[in-house]
């Protein structure tokens, strides 16, 4: 499908509405499909970033790999299956359930597109739908109150999630973002000149449990489909430098234990991040240009260990190691942040500058530096299109 770019405006692309439901149709092996449009695209309010909303008549049961099948085929496309009053949702099986199909459809103001397996002329105001050809939607996970859209102006590309205050005010500082309370946004431009929307949040505590909720929570209201932790994080010395940006390959985490009367057992649990993020930022190993003809060391073959403990340990930390022969620094929040992405299947990133070796020496004097480095190659990697959606990736 082609691209059409103008005017600063990101890419998008074109979906055949006739063609990709009779493939849906296929992959159900269903064809007398019965479907409906509605949502934001019924209502035809312009936006390329909104799913579009699609309810269809047929098997009760849509297996994972058949739901697979059609995400690949169309991540735009968000279905509701089901018949007579009840509908479900394809990604997290929540139900609509009114007193009969004539009723559902006159809540949902709903348009027929497919009857019976047959194109409707009804559809032809809505065949063609234009959605963002480098954004890769996330998989609506929403509460039967949220089944409309998010708020438009509350959409994001890229959810930033921070944890302590100094972290937070580092990113709208570098990033020039205009903050409201614990939130700020920005609008940073990719260099295909295309525009791309930035929302920073701050957790405003430490440890995972609050990150994932916070994230979640944010999410929710975003719709983001990908998520950055960024901020400050303890170094492994011989490693990484204080002052150097780690993009971990992997999050551990370490508390996971089994007690046993005679001692512990580890039971370490792994999150992985997103690969094109992390391939992208290998690409510059030193982030130039900073403060004072400053560079960093850019860290991507790592492995980042998070729990819920403020490290300051040279013990502890080489006690981390047996984890991963690759574990080379350690946070707090990592964990919960991924673990949240992954439930509303967001993409996962960590960013983050080396304040301190989690060690008896631990200061202060290096965690500004840090906090901005994160931020700064953060904003390199949307300028070079790292978060881009590739169908080839």
């Amino acid at each position: 499908m082609a691209l059409r770019q103008g005017g600063g405006a990101p890419p998008v692309r074109e979906i055949d509405l006739a063609d990709l439901l009779l493939d849906v149709a296929d992959i159900l092996e269903y064809p007398d499909l019965d479907a409906y449009i509605f949502g934001s695209r019924r209502f035809g309010t312009g936006s390329v970033r909104s799913d579009v909303d699609v309810l269809i008549s047929g098997p009760s049961l849509i297996t994972r790999a058949q739901a697979e099948q059609i995400w690949a085929r169309e991540p735009y496309l968000d279905i509701f299956h089901g018949g007579g009053g009840e509908v479900r949702s394809l990604v997290n099986e929540s139900a609509i359930v009114k007193e009969s199909r004539a009723a559902l459809l006159a809540t949902l103001d709903a348009v027929p597109l497919y009857e019976r397996g047959t194109w409707q002329p009804s559809g032809d105001p809505f065949r063609i739908q234009r959605v963002l050809a480098e954004r890769e939607p996330m998989a609506t996970m929403a509460d039967l109150y949220e089944l409309g859209q998010a708020q438009p102006g509350a959409r994001a590309d890229i959810l930033v999630m921070t944890a302590l205050a100094e972290e937070f005010l580092a990113v709208i500082a570098v990033l020039r973002a205009t903050r409201e309370g614990d939130r700020a946004r920005a609008t940073l431009t990719d260099r295909g000149g295309s525009p791309w929307r930035i929302e920073i949040v701050l957790i405003n505590n430490m440890g995972s449990v609050h990150a994932a909720l916070e994230t979640q929570d944010a999410l929710r209201r975003t719709k983001a489909p990908h998520v950055a932790l960024l901020g400050l994080a303890a170094g492994f010395p011989g490693d990484v430098e204080l002052e150097d940006v780690v993009v971990p390959e992997q999050v551990v985490y370490y508390e996971g234990q089994k007690i046993t009367a005679s001692g512990s057992d580890s039971a370490p649990s792994w999150r992985p991040t997103n690969p094109k993020v992390r391939r992208t930022a290998s690409i510059t190993p030193v982030l130039a240009g900073l403060a004072a003809g400053k560079s960093a060391r850019v860290h991507t073959d790592i492995v980042m260990a998070c729990g819920e403990k403020v490290v300051a340990s040279g013990d502890f930390r080489e006690a981390l190691g047996p984890n991963h022969r690759k574990l080379a620094c350690l946070d707090m929040e990592s964990f919960g942040v991924a673990c949240a992405a992954e439930r509303r299947h967001a993409s996962f990133s960590v960013i983050k500058g080396i304040s301190d070796y989690a060690d008896d020496e631990k200061h202060d004097g290096h965690r500004d530096a840090a906090a901005k480095n994160a931020a700064c190659e953060f904003r390199l990697l949307v300028e070079e299109k790292a978060f881009a959606f590739d169908p080839d990736d």
